[in-house]
C-alpha cells in the first residue's frame, strides 16, 4: 500500500532533481563541490533545499540517476554544522529504513 501511494511523490520529484542535476552540470568545476550560486561556499538556499532532500537520502533512496546532485548532497552533508542538525534526521531515517524497507526499494530515482 505504502509503495503505491508514495510512487507519484516520488515521479514528483524527478524533474524537480533533472533541473538540478542540469544546473549543477553548467557550472560543474572539479576543484571544488557544487553549489546552487556556482560560489566556493553554499548559501542559505543551498542549505534549506539540501536539508530537505537530506531527509530523502536519510531514509535510504540514492539519487543515482542524478551524479551531481549526489555531490552537492554529499559536500553538504560533510560540513560540521550540517553533521550536527543532521544527527536527528539521519537516526530518523534509520528507524524508517528498519520499520518499513520495503517501499525504499522502489526504482524512483535511477
Amino acid at each position: 500500500m505504502q509503495a503505491t501511494l508514495l510512487k507519484p511523490l516520488q515521479e514528483g520529484l524527478k524533474p524537480g532533481l533533472a533541473t538540478l542535476e542540469q544546473h549543477f552540470k553548467r557550472q560543474h568545476n572539479a576543484a571544488q563541490p557544487p553549489t546552487l550560486l556556482g560560489d566556493e561556499h553554499p548559501t542559505m538556499a543551498d542549505l534549506v533545499m539540501g536539508c530537505e532532500l537530506y531527509q530523502i537520502y536519510a531514509a535510504g533512496y540514492r539519487f543515482d540517476g542524478y551524479p551531481q546532485v549526489t555531490a552537492w548532497l554529499k559536500s553538504l552533508a560533510a560540513r560540521p554544522h550540517f553533521q550536527a542538525v543532521s544527527e536527528e534526521v539521519n537516526a530518523l531515517g534509520k528507524d524508517i529504513q528498519d520499520q518499513d524497507g520495503a517501499y525504499l526499494a522502489l526504482d524512483a530515482f535511477s
